[in-house]
């Protein structure tokens, strides 16, 4: 399972929005859309699909082992047959993950295990996100499956979302202040983790070290219903 690219991908999109903070002043029309289309690569894995988190390496060390351990644990009766471990993995990863309840519908064209594991977690994550932020966007059935629609919409609740907070701020300093304030209240992610985000770090870093906070505590509260196996 390739859990290391959903700290690439969101840290990436958080990095994106954070260089360029809500301007000072009202925000000006269509002042959403920071994230152009040449931002988003064309393939994740020229990101590095497999590259570790920057910020969180033992963290999604620990994630990637108890999830694995979990969803192994909870289907070890069907360990003998292929097709039984796929439907029961599936299973694990719905009742785990899906508490919007739309990943078994929104997800069900995801054939191999790795492409339904990314779309039931990252479907999941952006509603959780979008709640978070108070963003109310609806999210489409293609941001759970769509490299580009999910891209389009992680970077506009943001960006949207801060703007709305902060877009009477006088200054670009004050601005940049706002914006990660909102954003640390907003994803109540532990003090643990937001203290390896601090201002020694530019304010793109700082953006992508959240980010990449913000899915290790999505994680770490869904693996926790697991039932585990030891490893």
């Amino acid at each position: 399972m390739k859990m290391w690219r959903w700290c690439a991908i969101a840290g990436f999109l958080f990095l994106a929005a954070c260089q360029q903070p809500p301007a000072p002043g009202p925000a000006a029309a269509g002042s959403e859309t920071f994230i152009e289309n040449r931002d988003i690569p064309q393939d994740w894995s020229a990101r590095g699909g497999e590259q570790k988190s920057k910020y969180f390496e033992a963290e999604m060390t620990d994630v990637r082992k108890r999830m694995i351990s979990g969803l192994l644990g909870g289907c070890y009766s069907h360990l003998q047959n292929r097709g039984e471990m796929e439907a029961c993995l599936r299973k694990g990863l719905v009742d785990t993950f899906d508490d919007s309840g739309q990943g078994r519908s929104n997800c069900k064209s995801q054939t191999d295990i790795d492409g339904f594991t990314d779309c039931i977690v990252l479907g999941n994550m952006a509603v959780d996100l979008a709640k978070r932020l108070d963003a109310n966007i609806k999210v489409d059935p293609a941001v759970w499956t769509g490299r580009r629609p999910f891209a389009d919409f992680l970077g506009k609740i943001v960006v949207v979302s801060t703007i709305a907070a902060c877009g009477d701020a006088k200054t670009e300093a004050s601005a940049t202040t706002c914006m990660f304030d909102y954003l640390q209240s907003k994803l109540t992610v532990p003090e643990a983790l937001t203290k390896k985000c601090g201002h020694d770090l530019s304010t793109g870093e700082r953006g992508s070290c959240l980010a990449q906070a913000a899915t290790v505590r999505f994680l770490q509260e869904h693996i926790a219903r697991l039932p585990g196996l030891s490893i």
